[in-house]
């Protein structure tokens, strides 16, 4: 009996097509009819590769357009900031002469960056220089870049890199005392391999606060030796000491919830192996751990050198070494105070093991003296009056 069927009924099974025939298109159902094939699935896999690639195609174009237009309009809109800002610099007490760039760009998508700057800031005016001989110092910075790292709100991480300063300057001391003379301080000819980078920056449209946090906490830095604010600062000093080139490394350490200034330790010994005398172990440490004070803890010990060295040759009342240990600890009190000159003092005699018990005992007595004049605020003057007079000067080592 015949089996009923989709398209109609027939009698059996159908004889396969002989081989290399063709397949009928259609066939005739029982009714008279023309039979169809079922449908084929449309192939939709070129046109969605097609629609991918143009896609890709779209993106990277718009990625290209963007790098290279954003820096173009990063660069103008940084050139047309810079007079406000260098304004707003001027408000923190630094004064910039001149501040340019080469060229900015942006990268996709998070970070700015400004290459080649030239900076000229002008040295400031002290009693001793007019405004004629005040000169600018000559900054230059390989690299400035912002990278974006939150956006609600808006962070990013400052990096400031290759920094150089070329003209040669003594670092200041005050102009009232007697060992404020270029010829009692150490002159930096360069300095290099300068860096900054400042994680965490809370962007905001008007850049005034952070601008002047900023300058508070790097001033905090540079003359106290410390900050709260997380960043890592460096550079390389160069100085000519006894006709020969050195080198110290300035760094940052982290440590107890506040960034630290120092000096590299070995780069501080080998300042102590070409000196006239020699620092201690103890000096050392001191001078890596204030790097901020080492140059003038350095013009002041020369000066107390020279001064007890010229003054013991004049006058056979002045012997060379009370002067030199009470004009040294005077002078540290006046500037530093008189805990630190204690501690600096301290230092020198902790290490000079070639010292007896009783040149010890002598030297810490006139450290102390000197210090004690600091105090009672008497003059220099006064000072070189009263060792020839002050019978508490242990004078003689005993």
């Amino acid at each position: 009996m015949p089996l009923p069927g989709k398209w109609g009924t027939h009698p059996g099974p159908v004889a396969a097509p002989p081989s290399g025939a063709t397949a009928p298109e259609s066939r005739v159902s029982a009714h008279g009819g023309t039979c169809q094939p079922p449908p084929r699935p449309l192939d939709c896999t070129p046109v969605l590769k097609k629609t991918v690639l143009t896609l890709v195609l779209l993106v990277v174009l718009c990625a290209a357009g963007f790098y290279l237009a954003g820096g173009w309009l990063l660069g103008a809109a940084t050139r047309a900031a810079l007079p406000r800002l260098v304004d707003l610099a001027q408000t923190t007490g630094l004064r910039v002469a001149r501040c340019e760039f080469a060229t900015a760009s942006v990268h996709p998508l998070v970070a700015l960056h400004w290459k080649n700057w030239d900076i000229a800031v002008a040295r400031p005016v002290t009693p001793r220089t007019n405004q004629a001989a005040a000169e600018t110092l000559g900054l230059r910075l390989a690299q400035v870049r912002l990278t974006i790292t939150g956006w609600a709100p808006l962070t990013a991480d400052l990096a400031v890199d290759g920094g150089t300063l070329e003209t040669p300057f003594y670092p200041a001391a005050p102009a009232d005392l007697p060992f404020a003379g270029d010829e009692f301080g150490v002159a930096i000819e360069r300095i290099d391999s300068g860096f900054l980078h400042l994680p965490g920056l809370a962007l905001a449209t008007d850049p005034r606060p952070l601008l002047a946090a900023l300058a508070k906490d790097l001033e905090q830095l540079a003359r106290g030796g410390r900050t709260a604010r997380e960043l890592q600062l460096g550079a390389r000093l160069h100085f000519q000491l006894k006709g020969e080139p050195l080198t110290v490394r300035l760094e940052t350490e982290r440590r107890a919830g506040a960034t630290w200034l120092r000096f590299n330790a070995a780069d501080i010994a080998e300042l102590s192996r070409r000196s006239n005398q020699p620092l201690t172990a103890a000096e050392q440490q001191l001078l890596c751990a204030h790097p901020q004070r080492a140059l003038l803890l350095l013009r002041i010990k020369e000066y107390a050198e020279r001064l007890a060295l010229r003054l013991s040759r004049l006058d056979r009342a002045y012997g060379e070494d009370f002067t030199r240990h009470v004009v040294w600890s005077y002078w540290l009190a006046r500037t530093f105070g008189d805990e630190f000159a204690r501690e600096v003092t301290d230092a020198h005699e902790a290490g000079a093991t070639a010292n007896t018990p009783a040149e010890h005992r002598q030297d810490y007595a006139n450290n102390d003296i000197g210090r004690r004049y600091a105090v009672a605020k008497k003059s220099e003057n006064q000072v070189l009056q009263l060792l020839k007079t002050d019978p508490m000067i242990v004078r003689v080592a005993r």
